[in-house]
């Protein structure tokens, strides 16, 4: 990304971001995507060849997170290419006359697009608009690097904001709405903390007075206000709103494909398949191995003779009476304990 806003030069709105991302497209970004899937496809076969119970349920719970960041991308995409970051941007430059009240417009804008629309939207789509908008009155560094991090520092508000979310916490089975009341605190927290230590790294560059930008395309805000609002409507109230998302990002993709708005190697290329699939497989792969290691008898179950396994101390007591409930292996529960005193350990369970 660092690349294509390095060679977005001049311009404005919608051709210009769509311009630097096709500049921006190279072979080796390509080569990479497709050596990230061959990795993935690899470790897809290999869980399942190893253990292919433990392999189905990681897929099982993989598989949901990036179906519903794939459904976000293509709102995201659709949002971008009609021309709705770009019109928030110059509105955005328009009103705020100096440095220091774009860059807290422009962290407004970006918290509350990772929250909707995952970090990855904003990352990919905001950072040309908010850079070219910053470039227009001499400074760009505070903007690029506030799309960058704060995009990271605000993706802890929704499950959807950030891919770690929904992989790391999905087996808590927690709904967008909870999600949000347990996380909206440390997440506020987050994208403040991070905007000061930003503007103040780059106090000079925000003394950047208003310059001249050319006014954007007129952007077309029906459909892609419509998939937004039922996106965030969907991660907030289902509990696994995945399928329902990328439905909606489907539907928008394929009007806006039907329209011939847009096409669908543009839209591939974007949405990022072999990376993302890639990415899966890996996740899959890691899955499977955290799943084998973690049912190993070694550290599970205690030996057929009935013993500890040596790699576990032995319980110890807290009274010289061993109560049941306190000293015997959960796995035994039966088993009546015996106790033993010894002068440097104290009283301790067999």
């Amino acid at each position: 990304m660092l690349f294509i806003v390095g060679a977005s030069g001049t311009g404005s709105g919608r051709a210009s971001s769509g311009r630097a991302r096709d500049r921006g497209e190279g072979g080796s970004g390509r080569r990479l995507g497709w050596l990230l899937a061959a990795a993935g496809v690899a470790g897809l076969v290999a869980a399942a060849a190893a253990s292919p119970a433990d392999a189905r349920a990681a897929a099982s719970q993989d598989w949901p997170p990036f179906v519903l960041v794939a459904g976000l991308l293509l709102i995201g995409l659709a949002a971008s290419d009609e021309g709705l970051f770009a019109a928030a941007g110059h509105q955005l430059a328009r009103v705020a006359r100096g440095g220091g009240v774009l860059f807290i417009g422009a962290t407004v804008m970006i918290g509350v697009v990772t929250a909707t629309l995952n970090l990855d939207t904003s990352v990919a789509f905001l950072t040309p608009v908010l850079v070219y908008t910053a470039r227009s009155r001499g400074g760009e560094a505070a903007l690029l690097y506030g799309c960058l991090l704060l995009s990271n520092a605000g993706s802890l508000f929704l499950p959807g904001s950030n891919l770690t979310n929904l992989i790391v916490l999905g087996h808590f089975h927690l709904g967008g709405a909870g999600f949000l009341d347990r996380m909206w605190a440390p997440a506020l927290a987050a994208l403040v903390v991070t905007a000061a230590v930003i503007a103040g790294f780059e106090r000079r560059g925000l003394r950047m007075s208003a310059g001249h930008l050319a006014r954007p395309e007129r952007p077309v805000l029906g459909l892609v206000l419509i998939a937004v609002v039922i996106a965030t409507v969907l991660v907030l109230v289902l509990p696994s709103p995945a399928l329902p998302v990328a439905v909606t990002g489907l539907a928008a993709t394929a009007v806006r494909l039907g329209t011939g708005r847009d096409r669908l190697p543009h839209v591939a290329g974007e949405l990022g398949v072999p990376t993302l699939a890639g990415l899966f497989g890996v996740a899959v792969a890691l899955g499977t191995l955290g799943r084998v290691w973690a049912g190993r008898p070694y550290f599970s179950r205690t030996s057929a003779s009935g013993a500890r396994p040596r790699s576990q101390p032995p319980a110890r007591c807290w009274s010289t009476t061993c109560p049941p409930h306190r000293c015997s292996p959960p796995a035994r529960p039966a088993v009546r304990s015996r106790c033993s005193s010894d002068l440097t350990s104290g009283p301790t369970c067999s």
